[in-house]
């Protein structure tokens, strides 16, 4: 499964984007099931416009089934509110948040999004994520992760407490 951010879902929406044709290359070549948030989401709706054609491709995308929406459960809503504590000078909102906590959740390890910095759509490896049965301490370099991955400078960032965990702290 891979999960999708805002910036691909109102690109894949809206042909007027300048990333609309390079997130379709994106999502056609994607193979897994992809999956997103409902803050992510809300995100998006917003930044469509509502009742404009974007927004109701996105529906529809949605509804038949294209892309599964994930809620936050009470414990998924704190821990997405710590994060959001934790990175506020990042700055970290409820969608980036909520994506971390289902990355979290669900051991996904990587992310359609859009590299801002040179404008390009792409999966971007997340460098660590919770793992069933995985009890190993991996340590890595949060200097050296978020260098390489322009979306998880805004939204998150893994130390090696966290990485034993599963968790970004």
């Amino acid at each position: 499964m891979i999960l999708v951010d805002t910036g691909p879902l109102v690109a894949l929406f809206d042909p007027a984007d300048g990333d609309h044709e390079g997130c379709v290359r994106v999502l056609a070549r994607i193979e897994e099931p992809v999956c997103t948030t409902v803050p992510v989401l809300t995100e998006a709706f917003h930044l469509l416009g509502p009742g404009r054609i974007g927004s109701q491709r996105l529906m529809d995308f949605v509804t038949r089934q294209g892309l599964q929406v994930r809620f936050l459960d009470d414990q998924g809503l704190v821990r997405a509110f710590e994060l959001m504590l934790r990175y506020a000078d990042q700055p970290m909102d409820l969608a980036d948040a909520s994506l971390v906590v289902l990355a979290e959740t669900l051991g996904l390890r990587e992310v359609f999004t859009i590299d801002r910095a040179r404008s390009q759509p792409r999966l971007s490896p997340l460098p660590c994520g919770r793992h069933s049965g995985s009890a190993s301490k991996r340590k890595i370099d949060p200097g050296q992760a978020l260098d390489r991955r322009p979306w998880l400078r805004r939204s998150m960032a893994p130390t090696s407490s966290g990485a034993a965990s599963g968790q970004w702290d």
